[in-house]
């Protein structure tokens, strides 16, 4: 038999991740629950993490001189993503 996958994109583990942040932030949920939710978007972060940095191995495989490139100067779009997140309580961890 053929594997289902089951994988989710990451876009859905992104969306996943903002709906728990905003749950936690608006307060919509008490401490226990929170601490779960924080321990689910803590492990999404990390896989989304991972699945991003396997893309980037396979952009610099496909076309190594144009990432090199970019790796040298990074532009201020690069700062802007890095402070993306930055008071998300559950990018913090």
């Amino acid at each position: 038999m053929a594997k289902k996958k089951s994988e989710k994109t990451l876009e859905a583990l992104i969306a996943r991740l903002e709906e728990i942040a905003s749950t936690i932030q608006d307060g919509q949920v008490g401490l226990e629950d929170s601490i779960k939710l924080y321990e689910e978007g803590k492990q999404i972060a990390q896989e989304c993490n991972e699945r991003l940095s396997a893309i980037q191995k396979k952009l610099e495989m496909i076309n190594p001189s144009e990432l090199k490139d970019d790796d040298e100067t990074p532009s201020s779009d690069d700062d802007n993503f890095h402070d993306l997140g930055r008071d998300n309580p559950i990018l913090l961890a």
